[in-house]
Formats: C-alpha cells, structure tokens, sequence
C-alpha cells in the first residue's frame, strides 16, 4: 500500500511507530495533505488487524505531550496529531505525571488561570470593539487579547446591534459561511417560527451553535429563556379570545413568550404586501457592497432606528420600509429604480421616498410637498424624532427653530406625543428659540 508513492509499511510505519506526529511524518515525505496521510495509515491497521497503535502509544514522548498541554494545547488538539485518541492522551499525561510527582490538577489549573479566567476590562472591550469595527477579525482578536473566539464574540453580542455586526461582516467580504455571521437571519427565521434543528440544517451547523446566538440575543433584551412556538389550535383559540391585527397578535404573544409560526399568521391573514425583514437585507447589501466613510456608516444604523420608531407607534410595513429606504440615493449608488425594484414598483411608497429626500433649504416649499404623502409626513417626523432622541442623548443644545415646523406637522401624526416630549426634554440642555 502506497501514498504519493511513498510505501506505507516500509518507510511510514517505522517512523509512525517511534511515535512522530503525523504533521512531520507528511513533512518527511512531502505528503501535502495530513488527513489523506491519516485515513491510509487507519486504513493500513485495520488491513493488518495488528495492535499497532497500543504500540504507537507506548513510544509517544510523554513529556513532548506534557508541553504541548502547558502550550495550551487540548486533548482533542494533541488526539489528531498523533493519530490516537483522546483516551490515550489522558493515559499518557497522567503516566508522566505519577512518574515525575507532578499533581495535573494544579497544571489544569494554572492553564484555566492564564487562558480562561483572563479578565477583560471595559477599557479593553471597548479597544476590542473598536478593532472589530475597523476590521480585525475574531481569530486575530483571539490571538491578540488572549482568549478564546467564543469569548470574544460574547463581548461583541453583548455591546453591539445585531445589524451594524451583520453590517461590518458583510462588508468585510468575509466568505465563511458560519452561524455567527448570519446571527440576523437565524433569529428571523427561529421569530417565523422554525425550530432550532431546522435552522442549523439550514445554515449547516450545530444546533448548539443556533441555541447560542438566540441566546445571546434573548439575553440582550431580559430574557431568560428562549420562547416556545405556539401549535395552531393555541394559535385559533387565542385569536378567538379577541378580534386582533396581525401585528396586535405578535405583540400580544411575546409578552407570553411565545412565538407564533409565521404560516399560520400568512394562512390567517394573508401575506404581507412588503417583507420588512427581506427590505431589511437588500438594505444592509447595498451599504456594505459601498465603501462608506465612517460618518456615513452612522446612517444605516439611523434607518434601523427611524423604522423601529415607526413600528413601536403601529405604523405599518410599507412606513418600515421607507423609514429603511429612504436615504440610500443619498449615501450610496443605489438607484430610485433598485429600489422600485425592491418593493415590487409601489408608486405610493416612492412618492414619500422621492419627497423625504426634497429640498430642504426652502422649508416651506419642502413642507407643502411632504403633505401631498401622509406615509412621508409620518417617517419625515420620525425621521426628525430620532434625530432629537440622539441629541438629548448626548446631551446637545438644538436650534428649535429649526425642529419646529416638524413639530407643526407631527400634530398629524401618531407621532405627536413622542415629539413634544423630546423637544421638552432638550430645553433643559438651553433653550436657543
């Protein structure tokens, strides 16, 4: 039996056999590919039905074992370099350790004190972050700080958004197909209703890994648990309870923590006109696949609050998507045309769109065309709400003149409140009127 020409039982066995790792035995011989050389040598015992690796593990250096594990390196790392299992290298750090008087608890410990237990600072999450958002990839992070990936994408679930994570990967151009980077679509997909071993088949990886993001993002907002899906006599019953919209529903489900498939929500009420969630995807491409300045970077995540404004007031899908659409002529080379395209050419929606982006300097004019569209009057107000809400935020003065006319308007809006509450507040940072 040969591999790349090169003899197994006469030249790679006795090598295999004086215990040298499979990595220097495939260097020895110029074999490229360490797995292919693994599978022959397994394939050579079983064929020979010989105790060859009993062998092999007696003549394993136990002390070359016993600092890879001080180096940081697992069972199961140490198991695929010599071909043995993990079994086995346990039997062969605790023969070293009874020879040498050596306690291995105390070497677990001090590994577990110098990698796991490494405590992360605010100072030093916020650089981290940072780093993230400039670019530096989790394994480069995980080499730099210290600490495993799983940590370190923990520090990243738990301080940024789900979108401006998405946002920065895919405009990384990060190929990989891993459950972390599509974190928004598998909680779109387990909100829809799908179970967590659907999901990863989906996505092509561990359920564990699925249980994770959710869990990261439930922990996020207070929760505890992750919520149930409701069957669908539960689902009819409910409904019979109460005469409820199907956003009234949804609502009303969550605050049992509870999930309701979105089948039964389509088969009930019909499909909705506009996917926010699909409009939510389109926009996230399109700003990523454009090379944005940082400060134009702030504008995605503004649309993504614009829209959550609309749809904590009841505003409906199509407001969503504008408040989502809107300033993507402005920023990026998106054209009104991709974006009439995106939502299935609805004259009505790109009127508000075209009238949100009119000219603003002459502020009468750009007001007497904002109301010839309700749904543009509505995100404009919005639009300008979220603006105030980021200005009380960090505490900045506000000329109210130039909030004011907005305030005239929001009067025709479900908006009203919100908007009156917000100026309020900014006048305790100086009233510039």
């Amino acid at each position: 039996m040969k591999i790349e020409g090169t003899d197994i039982e006469s030249k790679i066995m006795p090598l295999y056999l004086q215990g040298i790792t499979i990595p220097k035995i495939a260097k020895e011989f110029s074999i490229k590919d360490c797995e292919k050389l693994t599978n022959a040598i397994n394939n050579f015992i079983k064929d020979k039905k010989a105790n060859i690796q009993k062998q092999r593990v007696n003549s394993i250096s136990a002390e070359d074992v016993y600092n890879l594990i001080k180096n940081g390196k697992s069972h199961y790392q140490i198991a695929a370099l010599y071909n043995i299992s993990q079994y086995a290298v346990k039997k062969i750090i605790d023969r070293y350790c009874v020879e040498n008087n050596i306690e291995y608890t105390e070497v677990k410990r001090k590994l577990s004190d110098d990698r796991s237990n490494i405590k992360l600072t605010d100072e030093t999450v916020k650089k981290m972050i940072r780093d993230f958002r400039l670019g530096v990839g989790v394994k480069e992070l995980s080499k730099e700080y210290g600490v495993s990936e799983t940590r370190i994408y923990a520090k990243i679930y738990e301080k940024m958004p789900l979108e401006e994570i998405r946002f920065i990967q895919r405009r990384s151009k990060n190929k990989k197909y891993c459950a972390y980077e599509k974190s928004i679509e598998i909680i779109e997909l387990f909100e829809q209703g799908k179970k967590i071993p659907q999901i990863a088949e989906i996505f092509g990886c561990s359920t564990n890994m699925v249980k994770k993001v959710l869990e990261a993002e439930y922990k996020k907002n207070g929760k505890k648990r992750l919520p149930k899906s409701v069957s669908k006599e539960a689902f009819l019953r409910f409904q019979q309870k109460g005469k409820y919209t199907r956003e009234e529903i949804i609502e009303e489900a969550k605050k049992i923590d509870m999930i309701i498939p979105i089948d039964f929500l389509d088969e009930y009420y019909g499909k909705q006109e506009i996917d926010v969630k699909k409009i939510r995807r389109f926009v996230i491409n399109q700003f990523a696949d454009n090379k944005l300045e940082e400060q134009e970077e702030k504008f995605i995540f503004k649309n993504f609050n614009v829209a959550k404004i609309l749809k904590e007031n009841k505003y409906d899908e199509k407001h969503q998507a504008i408040a989502l659409l809107y300033s993507l002529p402005q920023i990026t080379k998106t054209s009104y045309e991709e974006i009439s395209k995106a939502i299935d050419n609805d004259e009505e929606m790109m009127q508000a769109i075209r009238l949100i982006n009119g000219n603003e300097k002459n502020i009468g004019e750009y007001l007497k065309n904002l109301q010839q569209s309700q749904m543009a009057t509505n995100v404009k107000v919005a639009i300008t709400l979220e603006e105030l809400k980021e200005k009380n935020l960090n505490q900045t003065k506000i000329n109210l003149l130039e909030y004011e006319p907005y305030y005239i308007i929001s009067k025709d809006t479900n908006l009203n409140d919100a908007y009156n509450l917000a100026i309020n507040e900014n006048e305790r940072y100086g009233d510039e009127r």
